[in-house]
This record gives structure tokens, sequence and C-alpha cells, in this order.
């Protein structure tokens, strides 16, 4: 083989790597803690009477809540969803580093892309 074929050989080995950590999808995020919030379930309505539905100790029944959290990084702030378990661990004004995806997350009926991270670890 010549020095020209080996050459290129590195060359095309690089692109696929290249190719493979772009494909990938995953995106990671630094961010400090600026706000948390615990949005409340809505109240469940029965289908056919439209009237809130109740539990056997007469309050109403809710659809899980969700705990979104506001961070703000170099150029801008983002919201995002997380986990209760992962909710509990974040704290106001620390730093992490956020690793996950990007998605697709319908709010008030329109669709948002917003990150959603599998870990979220203090730095």
């Amino acid at each position: 083989m010549s020095k020209d074929t080996l050459h290129l050989d590195s060359i095309k080995d690089e692109a696929r790597e290249y190719s493979k950590l772009t494909r990938t999808h995953l995106y990671k995020l630094a961010f400090t803690v600026i706000k948390r919030d615990e949005v409340l379930g809505g109240i469940k309505k029965d289908r056919e009477t439209k009237l809130p539905m109740v539990d056997e100790h007469g309050e109403d029944v809710r659809y899980p809540s969700k705990y979104k959290i506001v961070g703000a990084y170099n150029g801008g702030q983002m919201s995002f969803y997380v986990t209760k378990d992962q909710y509990d661990q974040i704290k106001f004004n620390e730093l992490y580093l956020g690793t996950g995806f990007i998605t697709t997350v319908i709010e008030f009926g329109v669709p948002t892309l917003m990150p959603e991270f599998s870990t979220i670890e203090e730095i």
C-alpha cells in the first residue's frame, strides 16, 4: 500500500468517527438553576358528564404533576422538564451539566423544542 492510500484511509476513518459522534443527537448543556416550578396536573373530568372526577375521599383526581426548571447559560436561558427525583436533587444557583437530547414537547397546545436530560450532574 502506498503512503497516499494510508493517508486517505486515515481521513476516511476520522470522517466515520466524526459522523458517528454527530449522529448521536447527544445534547449537553452546562447551566445554573434560576427557577424551579412544580406544575400541578389538571383536574381529570368524566368524559360523559364533563364533571370533575373525585376519589373516595371526595378530593379532585388530577393528572400527574410536571417539574420545570429554568437554567441560565452563557448566551441565554432555557426551560425544561425534569423527573421528580431530579427536581428534588436540584438546588438554586448551583451549576449543573445536563446530558440528553432535544425533543418536541406540547405546551398549551403548541409544539415546542425542549431538552430532555437523562442525567443532570452537579459540577
